[in-house]
């Protein structure tokens, strides 16, 4: 479990870089063929490993519940894409973050589960590092806050997907079928909504690392998509899914990180003490974050 952990705050880390690289990425592309062109590169990437690893026959229903994380996954980026239009970035930032707190929820009803007082407790002051960290400050509730809300309920219904499947699947074959199921979708409904895609920007090298639209998606589809997904469908299959949302919360700790380092980002003095509290948390989760066994 130690080792699992381990691979799902490299995940965590590998998606906190995932926002430097998604800003990259909007110097030439809007955010719908931001999200279309990742997974497109991603399952090119990985194309050559489910050619190897296809089998004519397999049922139908093998690629059903990839396809179903998949439609998941790219509605809970587009509604968070959708949200900042209308929110700030702290409010997003923060209410994204809310998917650690349904995961348990939406378990609890689905799967009758039960976790300690403590665990609520740490959750708690999880979220209030978070909400410290993105310098959040409540103001009137707008519909991107709504469409931010519906995100993180949906991302923790693809945790939640991920743990009822993983075991059925090899981790790599199932992310590279979930990316390359994201890529359809995901085409039509850019080239709806932003128009024809333009290969310029893709095919220019130079300048390429870093600050380039090209080196953006390849951190986007290699490494955010193909690396840190499998590594999740990976660890998945001996954490619950109550910790692993706990530890995505170090996302948005890396990504004030990168920021800093990359794009001059300040951090104030409250921002590193919600850092701290986050940590904290996280540390004490393998001891009083656990669930509850009931008797039958």
């Amino acid at each position: 479990m130690l080792l699992n952990s381990s691979l799902l705050i490299l995940a965590a880390m590998i998606w906190g870089g995932g926002f430097i690289a998604t800003k990259w990425t909007f110097v030439d592309y809007g955010p719908f063929w931001s999200n279309s062109i990742r997974f497109i590169v991603a399952s090119l990437f990985i194309s050559p490993f489910l050619i190897y690893k296809f089998k004519l026959k397999r049922p139908w229903k093998f690629y059903l519940w990839p396809f179903v994380c998949a439609v998941v996954l790219y509605l809970s980026m587009q509604t968070q894409t959708i949200g900042l239009k209308y929110t700030t970035v702290a409010k997003s930032g923060f209410i994204t973050t809310l998917y650690a707190f349904f995961t348990p929820i939406i378990l609890m009803f689905y799967k009758k589960h039960r976790y300690q007082k403590s665990y609520w407790f740490l959750l708690k002051l999880c979220l209030l590092g978070i909400a410290l960290l993105c310098d959040f400050k409540f103001e009137q509730f707008n519909q991107g806050d709504a469409w931010t809300l519906l995100c993180a309920i949906l991302f923790a219904i693809q945790i939640i997907i991920t743990d009822k499947i993983t075991n059925d699947y090899n981790s790599i074959e199932l992310n590279g079928y979930i990316c390359l199921f994201v890529a359809l979708v995901s085409y039509p409904v850019a080239f709806f909504m932003e128009g024809d895609l333009i290969v310029t920007p893709l095919l220019t090298i130079d300048n390429f690392f870093p600050h380039s639209t090209l080196f953006g998606f390849v951190i986007l589809g290699i490494f955010s998509s193909n690396l840190a997904f499998s590594i999740q469908a990976y660890a998945q299959k001996t954490i619950p899914p109550h910790i692993v949302s706990l530890i995505f919360l170090l996302e948005s700790i890396f990504a004030a990180i990168f920021g800093y380092y990359f794009l001059q980002e300040t951090l104030s003095v409250l921002n590193l003490f919600g850092c701290a509290l986050v940590l904290f948390s996280l540390i004490l989760i393998p001891k009083y974050g656990k669930k509850i066994t009931l008797d039958h």
